[in-house]
């Protein structure tokens, strides 16, 4: 999710996030 990207996302969580903001 959001809150957690960048901080201690883990990689595929930061891919989710970078999916959502793509859509």
């Amino acid at each position: 999710n959001l809150t957690n990207f960048g901080i201690s996302g883990s990689l595929s969580s930061k891919i989710a996030d970078l999916t959502a903001l793509n859509h």
